[in-house]
């Protein structure tokens, strides 16, 4: 396996998202395509497969991941953790002070996002602040943070 910043492959990541709908709606899947051509890629590939990704930004003194997924048949292997101690060192080399990233607050119910919490917290993630009705509708926004 190895770490991609090239900007191709977005029909991969495509699928691997549609592979996702618990995590991924069609509206986020639009949103990920946007936000594919404007903002930072980082891949993990083996051959010419991708395995998982994110797509991050830079901003102030803190690095933000805007999605992270990884293909439904490779999860809990390492890859998630891999992607994230990649950016730690992203960050490290822009100097910048943290890594953010929002999820669903556990105030709404959702077993795809207990785990998507307790993924993050594994990796050293803590509660930054919730927001309610940060989406526009019912659901509670977490932000985490991880200092560097």
């Amino acid at each position: 396996m190895e770490f991609s910043t090239s900007k191709n492959g977005i029909k991969q990541i495509i699928e691997i998202c549609k592979e996702l709908p618990e995590w991924f709606t069609p509206k986020a899947v639009q949103n990920i395509r946007k936000d594919f051509k404007k903002l930072s890629v980082l891949k993990v590939v083996k051959g010419k497969k991708i395995l998982g990704f994110a797509i991050y930004k830079s901003s102030g003194k803190s690095l933000g991941i805007e999605w992270l997924a990884v293909k439904k048949e490779f999860q809990n292997q390492g890859i998630g953790k891999e992607l994230i101690e990649k950016l730690e060192k992203l960050a490290k080399k822009k100097r910048l002070e943290k890594i953010e990233t929002i999820t669903l607050d556990k105030s709404t119910p959702s077993r795809t996002y207990e785990s998507t919490r307790a993924f993050y917290k594994k990796q050293g993630f803590k509660k930054a602040k919730v927001i309610k009705r940060f989406w526009g509708n019912k659901n509670n926004a977490l932000f985490l943070e991880k200092n560097l």
